[in-house]
């Protein structure tokens, strides 16, 4: 069984990447910041993990807890859509963490999956 990590998995866009992959029988590993408010991801994911994409300890925690398991795919997600109810029409900077996120610190979770977590 293939394994897929997914990043900002509890709504919107990655939620619907875990719907769409736990479909064609990945093994799921959902994460997002919140994981109390995440009850559809909870019913879905095999998997639950807290992970802040912002933060160093969470990105740590998070490789000590894959303890080089193989990831066949990681959906990157996290930042994308800001808070929700959030329009385009009042984005602002306190609003919207997408280029901060989307920027950064996906680099850093990559930075951390090295080779031996992809097969």
């Amino acid at each position: 069984m293939k394994t897929a990590l997914i990043t900002g998995a509890n709504r919107g866009i990655g939620l619907e990447f875990v719907r769409q992959l736990k479909d064609k029988g990945y093994y799921i590993i959902g994460c997002c910041r919140n994981t109390v408010k995440a009850q559809e991801l909870r019913k879905l994911a095999d998997e639950l993990i807290q992970l802040d994409v912002t933060n160093d300890n969470d990105i740590s925690s998070l490789m000590k807890t894959l303890n080089s398991r193989p990831i066949d795919l990681l959906v990157n997600n996290a930042g994308i859509s800001g808070e929700q109810g959030v329009t385009i029409g009042n984005i602002n900077r306190d609003n919207y963490s997408g280029p901060h996120c989307q920027d950064s610190d996906p680099f850093n979770l990559r930075y951390n999956f090295n080779s031996t977590f992809f097969r």
